[in-house]
């Protein structure tokens, strides 16, 4: 593995030979390192990387003004920086969105932070399951049931009347590619998305694990 000292060097080395890349770096937040990084493991890679580094938090402005810096520099790729705590601040504030998280403590020890649940609300009916964050040596412990019973109530108590759940195959999320299956969800055609009614799902939910504990926001 190539350090961030090692690839800071890279940048004194001679790189007049090497073939150029047009790089345009926008983030919400600072990127001085990120650029650092790009610059050193283009070397690496026989690449000049001549880059278009943004001020900070001006993604939106670059993007939509057809006269500004990064449409003038004409990238051959545009990386946007997203912070993860910036975007779950928005999203929490966000009245479109509704978020849950879980802790489990049991025989086995206190596993902390274990599962995090984002929800979108997509009309007045429909809640549509955007984010579902699993810690892997919790899985079949009760806590998929008991997630799902929390969703459900909280479902219900707002009047809406089917949650869509929606699974993208990767390699590493094949061990969860019938989650939503299992938990009832009905396949909706041949769209991987997955349909539950809540008021039907309201009679089969239970309690499972009383150590959990949900909590509203992130």
């Amino acid at each position: 593995m190539i350090t961030f000292n090692e690839l800071k060097k890279n940048l004194k080395k001679d790189n007049s030979v090497l073939s150029i890349r047009k790089i345009a770096l926008l983030g919400v937040v600072a990127t001085q390192f990120l650029a650092i990084s790009l610059k050193g493991m283009g070397y690496e890679s026989s690449y000049y990387m001549d880059l278009f580094e943004a001020e900070f938090n001006q993604v939106e402005r670059q993007v939509i003004d057809t006269k500004s810096d990064l449409h003038k520099f004409g990238a051959d790729y545009v990386i946007v920086f997203q912070s993860t705590h910036n975007l779950l601040e928005v999203i929490r504030k966000d009245e479109e969105y509704v978020t849950f998280s879980y802790t489990l403590a049991d025989k086995f020890g206190d596993h902390g932070l274990i599962r995090a649940i984002i929800l979108k609300k997509l009309d007045v009916d429909t809640l549509f399951v955007d984010s579902w964050f699993m810690y892997c040596r919790v899985f079949k412990r009760g806590m998929e049931d008991f997630t799902l019973s929390t969703l459900v109530n909280y479902a219900n108590e707002k009047g809406f009347k089917n949650i869509i759940g929606e699974y993208l195959p990767t390699a590493k999320k094949n061990m969860v590619s019938n989650h939503f299956s299992k938990l009832g969800f009905e396949t909706i055609q041949s769209q991987n998305r997955y349909s539950l009614s809540c008021m039907l799902a309201l009679t089969k939910t239970k309690n499972f694990i009383s150590h959990a504990n949900k909590q509203n926001g992130i």
